[in-house]
């Protein structure tokens, strides 16, 4: 019997195993680094207005 066309199937199982893979973690990768900046941007907010803030008791 003729192994070639099951070693072909499980290469292209495998392919699609490893493109769905990379893809999803491509995904979670950006969301993660999109989360990150919105939390930097909200800090730097947070501190400008406690700036704002104690500027204006001093006056």
């Amino acid at each position: 019997m003729n192994m070639l066309p099951f070693i072909l199937f499980g290469f292209i199982c495998a392919s699609i195993v490893v493109f769905i893979f990379i893809t999803v973690s491509c995904v979670v990768v950006a969301c993660f680094s999109n989360k990150e900046q919105e939390d930097e941007e909200q800090i730097q907010w947070i501190k400008e207005y406690k700036d704002e803030k104690l500027k204006e008791k001093e006056i």
